[in-house]
Protein backbone atom coordinates (compact mmCIF):
# COMPACT_ATOMS: atom_id res chain seq x y z
CA UNK A 1 0.00 0.00 0.00
CA UNK A 2 1.06 3.13 -0.82
CA UNK A 3 1.50 5.43 1.67
CA UNK A 4 -0.06 9.18 2.27
CA UNK A 5 1.63 11.88 1.51
CA UNK A 6 0.38 13.75 4.28
CA UNK A 7 2.06 10.65 6.71
CA UNK A 8 4.95 10.64 4.77
CA UNK A 9 5.72 14.35 5.06
CA UNK A 10 5.74 13.83 9.03
CA UNK A 11 7.54 10.36 8.83
CA UNK A 12 10.34 12.61 7.16
CA UNK A 13 9.67 16.06 9.48
CA UNK A 14 13.27 15.10 11.14
CA UNK A 15 15.23 15.48 7.65
CA UNK A 16 13.28 18.28 6.60
CA UNK A 17 15.06 20.59 9.77
CA UNK A 18 17.25 23.05 8.33
CA UNK A 19 18.84 26.30 10.14
CA UNK A 20 16.48 28.21 8.58
CA UNK A 21 13.99 26.10 10.60
CA UNK A 22 12.44 28.94 13.64
CA UNK A 23 13.14 28.38 17.33
CA UNK A 24 10.55 25.05 18.03
CA UNK A 25 9.13 24.10 21.53
CA UNK A 26 7.98 20.71 21.85
CA UNK A 27 6.44 18.84 25.06
CA UNK A 28 5.06 15.52 24.75
CA UNK A 29 3.96 12.50 27.02
CA UNK A 30 5.87 9.54 27.54
CA UNK A 31 2.60 7.70 27.77
CA UNK A 32 1.29 8.92 24.79
CA UNK A 33 0.19 6.14 22.36
CA UNK A 34 -0.81 7.68 19.32
CA UNK A 35 2.42 9.73 18.80
CA UNK A 36 5.37 7.94 20.51
CA UNK A 37 7.45 10.28 22.79
CA UNK A 38 10.68 9.09 20.65
CA UNK A 39 9.30 11.14 17.40
CA UNK A 40 10.06 14.06 19.49
CA UNK A 41 13.29 13.06 20.84
CA UNK A 42 14.12 12.58 17.03
CA UNK A 43 13.01 16.11 16.03
CA UNK A 44 15.04 17.60 18.88
CA UNK A 45 18.15 15.65 17.40
CA UNK A 46 17.66 17.29 13.95
CA UNK A 47 16.93 20.56 15.91
CA UNK A 48 20.53 20.42 17.65
CA UNK A 49 22.17 19.28 15.03
CA UNK A 50 21.23 22.15 12.68
CA UNK A 51 21.69 24.55 15.28
CA UNK A 52 18.30 25.77 15.84
CA UNK A 53 17.46 26.52 19.46
CA UNK A 54 14.74 25.18 21.00
CA UNK A 55 12.99 23.34 24.45
CA UNK A 56 11.71 20.05 24.66
CA UNK A 57 10.05 19.06 27.97
CA UNK A 58 8.82 15.62 28.11
CA UNK A 59 5.89 14.96 31.32
CA UNK A 60 5.76 11.29 32.64
CA UNK A 61 2.24 10.50 31.76
CA UNK A 62 -1.33 12.05 29.91
CA UNK A 63 -2.47 10.85 27.04
CA UNK A 64 -2.11 12.08 23.47
CA UNK A 65 -4.56 15.58 22.56
CA UNK A 66 -4.08 17.22 25.89
CA UNK A 67 -3.40 20.44 24.54
CA UNK A 68 -3.26 22.75 27.74
CA UNK A 69 -3.99 19.86 30.24
CA UNK A 70 -6.05 22.04 32.24
CA UNK A 71 -9.89 22.71 32.76
CA UNK A 72 -9.60 25.90 29.87
CA UNK A 73 -8.95 23.25 27.29
CA UNK A 74 -10.59 19.94 28.59
CA UNK A 75 -13.04 17.89 26.21
CA UNK A 76 -16.48 16.70 26.41
CA UNK A 77 -15.17 13.63 29.06
CA UNK A 78 -13.14 15.81 31.10
CA UNK A 79 -10.51 12.94 30.50
CA UNK A 80 -7.97 16.14 29.08
CA UNK A 81 -7.08 17.55 32.18
CA UNK A 82 -3.86 16.06 33.54
CA UNK A 83 -2.48 17.04 36.86
CA UNK A 84 1.24 15.88 35.88
CA UNK A 85 1.58 18.54 32.93
CA UNK A 86 -0.17 21.50 34.08
CA UNK A 87 -0.27 21.24 38.24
Amino acid sequence: MAQLPLLKEAAELPQQVTAATPPTFLWATATDETVPVKNSLVFAEALAAAHVPFALHVFPQGEHGLSLANSLTEGQQGHTVEPTVTP
